[in-house]
């Protein structure tokens, strides 16, 4: 009896050792989670720069049509913040919301450089659209379908280059698009790399 006692007393002893050092270690995980996050720049001051480079590169790229900057900066925000709402990765505000909606609403239709090209963007705009949903569906598949999903997610660069089109013309395009491409690629291997891990 004194065996089996003992043996109890161990079993218990032995169970209790584990879970605390199960706790401990979930303790000490969720401390460096804490950490790693903190050592990351906050989302939004992220999408503050990316909107400044964006900014810098219409500008550059766009002759300083403050139309056509306006047209697209709009972009930048709403297809960004269309992501956001889907992957539901960032905390995104009722502000939030409420701007991109009055910006497609009420602020992209009143620019006159929309309103004069307006039959030329519109198809590309739905273009995009569609192929963003299209890039959804298919971005938890196999390698092929991820990498077609993260270059179909890009398709709304188009609209910005055809934009330069509508300024420059042809000849101008045809100078400074791979400048223009190459700016706009910046970090793109490391988004992508992103990307897939995020779908694992």
């Amino acid at each position: 009896m004194p065996h089996l006692f003992g043996c109890s007393m161990m079993s218990m002893i032995w169970d209790n050792f584990h879970r605390k050092k199960n706790m401990l270690k979930d303790d000490l995980l969720g401390k460096a989670d804490e950490l790693g996050r903190a050592d990351k720049p906050d989302w939004r001051e992220e999408e503050a720069e990316m909107h400044k480079r964006f900014h810098s590169i219409f500008s550059d790229f766009l002759r300083g049509n403050l139309g056509a900057i306006q047209f697209c900066m709009a972009l930048v925000f709403i297809v960004h913040l269309w992501d956001d709402l889907i992957d539901k990765d960032k905390d995104r505000t009722p502000h939030d919301i409420n701007a991109a909606f009055t910006l497609m609403f009420g602020t992209i239709p009143t620019i006159p450089f929309y309103q004069q090209h307006i039959q030329q963007l519109s198809p590309l705009l739905l273009s995009t659209a569609l192929l963003w949903q299209n890039a959804n569906e298919i971005e938890h598949g196999d390698d092929d379908q991820q990498f077609m999903a993260f270059i179909v997610r890009q398709d709304f660069v188009k609209i910005f280059h055809y934009c330069m089109y509508l300024i420059g013309g042809h000849d101008y395009v045809i100078q400074r698009g791979p400048e223009f491409l190459t700016r706009i690629a910046r970090n793109s291997t490391r988004r992508f790399a992103e990307f897939r891990e995020e779908m694992q």
